[in-house]
């Protein structure tokens, strides 16, 4: 679902953004979209896909003044955490992180093109 998802609303958002002539998305990726890690491998794939898809999205873009970025996250503290006690949330970025991370990039001019982020937690990769 991860790949498409990003897949139909970015074809939507593309399509509106070229009649409007410019506009910026923004896909979430994973530390899983440029590591490889075990047990990962349908989630793996899916973020490396999402990936390529954010560079297409660039090239195509280019002539309509549309920007693609790749936010690729390490691990955030969502309630599905809260049942895993061995990992702490201070070992984790905060859904606020990734939200101000996410507000910085669209508030850019169109003549920045930032194609990727990576947030790491404090000790990186859980």
């Amino acid at each position: 679902m991860n790949l498409t998802g990003a897949f139909i609303c970015s074809r939507e958002a593309f399509n509106r953004m070229k009649t409007r002539g410019s506009g910026r998305l923004i896909h979430i990726g994973s530390v899983s979209d440029h590591l490889t890690l075990p047990m990962n491998g349908s989630y793996a794939a899916s973020k490396h896909g999402v990936r390529a898809l954010t560079g297409v999205l660039n090239e195509e873009g280019k002539p309509y003044s549309i920007r693609a970025t790749l936010i690729s996250l390490g691990a955030v503290y969502t309630s599905f955490w809260k049942t895993r006690p061995e990992f702490s949330p201070a070992d984790m970025l905060s859904v606020e992180d990734v939200a101000q991370s996410i507000f910085e990039i669209a508030r850019k001019p169109l003549n920045v093109r930032v194609d990727e982020l990576r947030l790491l937690p404090p000790k990186g990769v859980l």
